[in-house]
């Protein structure tokens, strides 16, 4: 909607959802979260993100410095909840590395002891206390602690019965679940201090789980699988998780799955068409959701945005990835995304929704896209890595973004250019915390309240 306010100035607003187009002069309005009520906002409170008559867009992300490579090719990555730290893990020994940033400069930390063999798939507790570590060879899954910058290893886990393929921690740090390749194929371990002890053993799954999910407070816990019916999901109850009603199978192995952040629904991510499905959860029952219109093959990883509104899928075949919005119960694409490069092997929301990133395998490897309401369009091609995007991670903030890849230097981290802190904009204005702009200028601005 578009409103006319009689103040000093005149200035005109155009609301559009986050975003506001002002023809200013000295002050600044909206009427975001005051049902039609003009409220003013102090100028700390809003980032200039578009200036000019023209529009010009603040610059894209660009490469941070290069991080010194890992030993190996990059299989999985994980931001510390607070953006400090980023693990790598990879194929040649130690098999896992750790950086920390400071300001965008990432630095490794002090090797940590190595691991028997090739990392797989990486998590952080939410403190930023644990790093776990999935992995071939016993035992399969290690657990390091935090010690300011040191990482030392807790001591050893009892093993699960095969290869880690994943791994998960409980938003609250108590449970650390590993999908494996040996029955029961799923191990959860109760933390108590800086002991990992098992819980008493799952039901088995019918064959290898291939990645895994908890719900944000620790309820359930869902598991991809092979072999019908693909996806197990557990109910905890106290220390003991039991298995729920079977839910109706998707049509395939599930490669991947993720809950909405509010637990309610689940999706997996399968390599039988629709390829995608969607479960909404009612007390401890799952039922399949109307079905999505089918990607074109095989999901590979998926994603929610926080707010559950938007469910992207990374898969095989052109477009590679696919976006789909949620309204009530149903699903439903949104217009076609500008495909990358290569077939999508995983992707990422940024916290706050705004952006969806895509690790694929052709060059430039990592496809960022940015969103405005419904509709998802490239930002400016990224300086790509040195190879094939394995899986890709933002911070919390959505200030960085990590890509993990099979080619030195194995990690790449990028930085968005949008934070809280300082906003770059392609005019004379060249950094404004907060924007400030003088009386006179001619031109149209765009703002983010924040």
């Amino acid at each position: 909607s578009t409103i006319d306010i009689l103040a000093d100035g005149f200035p005109k607003i155009i609301q559009d959802d986050a975003e506001h187009v002002i023809n200013y002069k000295d002050r600044h309005f909206t009427t975001k979260g005051t049902s039609g009520l003009v409220q003013l906002f102090s100028k700390n409170s809003i980032e200039l993100i578009y200036k000019g008559s023209g529009l010009s867009r603040i610059e894209p992300p660009v490469k941070v410095s290069a991080l010194i490579a890992p030993e190996g090719i990059g299989n999985g990555c994980a931001f510390s909840y607070d953006g400090t730290y980023l693990a790598v893990a990879h194929d040649v020994s130690p098999y896992i590395t750790v950086y920390k940033r400071t300001g965008d400069a990432f630095a490794k930390v002090s090797a940590l002891t190595a691991l028997g063999n090739t990392g797989l798939g990486c998590a952080f507790s939410y403190d930023g206390t644990y790093l776990a570590v999935a992995h071939i060879t016993t035992p399969f899954i290690t657990v390091y602690k935090r010690t300011g910058d040191a990482f030392a290893k807790v001591s050893a886990l009892t093993a699960p019965e095969g290869t880690g393929q994943s791994c998960a921690f409980s938003y609250d740090g108590t449970y650390l679940a590993v999908a494996h390749d040996v029955s029961p194929y799923i191990t959860v371990y109760k933390r108590t201090g800086d002991a990992f002890a098992k819980v008493s053993a799952l039901t088995a799954l019918g064959n290898t789980g291939l990645g895994c999910a908890f719900s944000y407070d620790g309820t359930y816990l869902a598991v991809a699988h092979i072999t019908t019916p693909f996806i197990t999901v557990y109910k905890r109850t106290g220390d003991a998780f039991a298995k729920v009603s079977a839910l109706t199978a998707p049509e395939g192995t599930g490669q991947s799955c993720a809950f909405s952040y509010d637990g309610t629904y689940l999706a997996v991510a399968h390599d039988v068409s629709p390829y995608i499905t969607v479960y909404k959860r009612t007390g401890d029952a799952f039922a399949k959701v109307s079905a999505l219109t089918a990607l074109g093959n095989t999901g590979l990883g998926c994603a929610f945005s926080y707010d559950g509104t938007y469910l992207a899928v990374a898969h095989i075949t052109t477009p590679f990835i696919t976006v789909y919005k949620r309204t009530g119960d149903a699903f439903a694409k949104v217009s076609a995304l500008t495909a990358p490069e290569g077939t999508g092997q995983s992707c990422a929301f940024s916290y706050d929704g705004t952006y969806l990133a895509v690790a694929h395998d052709v060059s430039p490897y990592i496809t960022v896209y940015k969103r405005t309401g419904d509709a998802f369009a490239k930002v400016s091609i990224l300086t790509a890595p040195e190879g094939t995007g394995l899986g890709c991670a933002f911070s919390y903030d959505g200030t960085y973004l990590a890509v993990a890849h099979p080619t030195s230097p194995f990690i790449t981290v990028y930085k968005t250019k949008e934070s809280a802190d300082k906003v770059w904009i392609a005019s004379k204005f060249e950094t404004m915390n907060p924007a400030d702009p003088s009386d006179g200028d001619a031109g149209d601005l765009i703002y983010r309240f924040v």
